[in-house]
């Protein structure tokens, strides 16, 4: 979606903060939890206007991250996005030559970080080798190009080298 309006105010919690409006801008296109908008129109906060146009109101817990012209990701803290380690092809075959799998996969809880929020880049940046906790993944396609989305939390460690 693209937001036409921010709220006036927004109230200081553990992850969001009055700063949040440096970050969001009106006209940026947002992505968020796939649930946001049928919890949004179920609790009667969606209205259509006479084009057809659904406006909706996320809580902005739900917003990953915008882009804004010409294609900047910023991520919405404490939200990171990272891209899978390829498993190596030689890992297909064992030691004595036996084929022990038909294809590459990725890495189990291994990614490069991609992109960050200014306020996470004292832990993590751009580039980092992290390992992640099992099942934290969460697949997205943002601007046609397939990420992960995770949490700073959900980083266990970061590999040096």
């Amino acid at each position: 979606g693209r937001i036409v309006a921010l709220p006036s105010r927004i109230s200081k919690t553990k992850d969001w903060s009055p700063d949040l409006f440096d970050e969001l801008q009106v006209g940026d296109r947002i992505y968020t939890h796939f649930n946001s908008i049928d919890t949004a129109t179920e609790g009667g906060y969606g209205v259509e206007d006479e084009n057809g146009y659904l406006y909706v109101m996320v809580h902005v817990s739900m917003v990953y991250c915008a882009v804004r012209y010409p294609g900047e990701i910023i991520m919405i803290s404490p939200h990171i996005l990272t891209q899978p380690i390829a498993e190596d092809a030689s890992s297909l075959i064992s030691e004595s030559g036996i084929i022990t799998k038909l294809k590459a996969g990725r890495e189990a809880q291994r990614a490069i970080v991609t992109h960050v929020n200014k306020k996470e880049e004292r832990v993590i940046v751009p580039g980092d080798e992290i390992i992640f906790l099992s099942d934290s993944e969460f697949e997205m396609v943002i601007e046609g190009k397939k990420y992960y989305k995770q949490t700073i939390d959900e980083v266990i460690a970061k590999i040096d080298g």
